[in-house]
């Protein structure tokens, strides 16, 4: 499982590395819309992140694993 998980993470990544680039670009153009924006995709992030974490466990073992 962890294969599965690696997978999920690396074909998410190029969304990730994009609301990065947003934030850092607002703050060089002082646009407060944007940053936003990036605020927002980052914090759905660090969500997906998170739920990938709950669902694959740390090693990347499936929950029904663990136990």
């Amino acid at each position: 499982m962890i294969d599965d998980k690696d997978v999920i993470i690396n074909a998410f990544r190029p969304i990730e590395q994009f609301f990065k680039i947003i934030n850092a670009a607002s703050v060089e153009v002082d646009d407060s819309l944007a940053r936003t924006y990036a605020e927002v995709g980052l914090a759905l992030c660090s969500s997906f992140r998170n739920k990938i974490e709950e669902v694959f466990g740390p090693e990347g073992r499936g929950v029904s694993d663990e136990q």
